[in-house]
């Protein structure tokens, strides 16, 4: 549906409001936590813990009432990849946040990252409806994918290179949190995309989501572990969870 001069023009103002809080604000925000808290590390097993597995379950509850939607309405097929995109976050999440601090439980994040930013860039990829038809088959092979993966790292992580050190993250880690940063970012181009062809205010909350998710995916590689940006990360990342998580329960009360 095209838009006159006045809805583009409001479409636009925002999408920039929604850049500008979602993305820019949280990175200025970042910036600024670092100067002036400096790159001491404050642990709090038990607070890292608590974020994780809450966004984990976040997630999987919001994944589960999108769902409900891909069952009910066929035409919104992009609906299962962003589905797909929370199971797999929530699941090497709730691993993550399970496994004790130290290199298993870095890798996992990161895996996570680079898991949930590639499944959230097949929204662009056409979905053919044989696909949306074994859309059952799709979200079984993530969850199997998701517990398999976590299941490898937490095996095997004395395989891997070291994640972190003194000075910071590894080259490593580092490419696998600005790989994923990148599809979060390539999602909410998709959902910006959308709504300025058709205003529709969930876009505008997915866009809003998935740029919360890449600002922090593209920033976390370099923070320095338990240092006061660190915890600004995990915190906006799970703002974004609670932003999609009040939007569904919104649309499930409607139904």
């Amino acid at each position: 549906m095209a838009l006159n001069s006045p809805q583009l023009s409001s479409a636009k103002s925002r999408v920039f409001a929604v850049v500008l809080l979602a993305f820019v604000m949280p990175l200025l925000i970042g910036w600024g936590v670092t100067h002036l808290f400096g790159t001491a590390p404050h642990v709090q097993e038990a607070l890292h813990e608590c974020l994780e597995l809450s966004g984990s379950w976040i997630a999987l509850a919001v994944a589960m009432l999108l769902w409900v939607r891909v069952e009910r309405e066929r035409w919104a097929p992009h609906f299962m990849c962003v589905a797909s995109t929370l199971v797999g976050l929530g699941l090497m999440s709730a691993a993550h946040g399970l496994a004790p601090n130290g290199i298993v439980s870095s890798w996992l994040q990161h895996a996570a990252t680079l898991y949930g930013g590639s499944l959230a860039a097949l929204l662009w990829l056409p979905i053919p409806f044989g696909s949306v038809r074994r859309r059952r088959f799709f979200i079984c092979t993530v969850m199997a994918l998701a517990i398999a993966g976590s299941a490898v790292i937490w095996r095997y992580a004395g395989w891997l290179p070291v994640p972190f050190g003194p000075a910071g993250y590894s080259l490593a880690a580092k490419t696998a949190n600005i790989l994923g940063g990148v599809g979060f970012l390539s999602a909410a181009g998709f959902f910006i995309r959308r709504y300025l062809r058709q205003p529709v205010t969930e876009d505008l909350v997915f866009a809003s989501h998935t740029l919360l998710f890449s600002v922090s995916s593209l920033s976390f590689g370099f923070a320095h572990r338990m240092a006061a940006e660190w915890w600004v990360w995990h915190g906006f990342r799970l703002e974004a969870y609670g932003i999609v998580l009040i939007r569904s329960e919104e649309h499930t009360s409607e139904l």
